[in-house]
């Protein structure tokens, strides 16, 4: 598992009923991008130091920005539109371990 400051933790709900957990990376304490991360969580604003197990999913929020958008405007609408739309589905894809 990788992770970078600004990226996106989500642990899975255990129980029926229980929501998933979310936070933000603030720190990666391990080599390249490996654990422990420093977290801040969503729900309770509270940090935490975090060895993520198998419920955990990361996110990369930060590379979620997308294309300059007067790219598409050079090219053909057509062509344009396509490899944008290709583009934002691989930037969404969770990574688990």
């Amino acid at each position: 598992m990788h992770a970078t400051p600004g990226s996106q933790l989500i642990i899975t709900g255990h129980h029926v009923g229980e929501p998933d957990r979310a936070g933000e990376v603030l720190e990666v304490r391990g080599p390249g991008g490996t654990p422990p991360y420093l977290v801040r969580w969503d729900d309770s604003g509270h940090e935490s130091l975090l060895f993520p197990g198998s419920d955990c999913a990361i996110r990369e929020l930060h590379h979620e920005t997308g294309p300059d958008p007067t790219q598409g405007k050079k090219q053909g609408k057509k062509q344009g539109s396509k490899k944008q739309g290709k583009k934002q589905g691989s930037k969404n894809q969770e990574v688990s371990s």
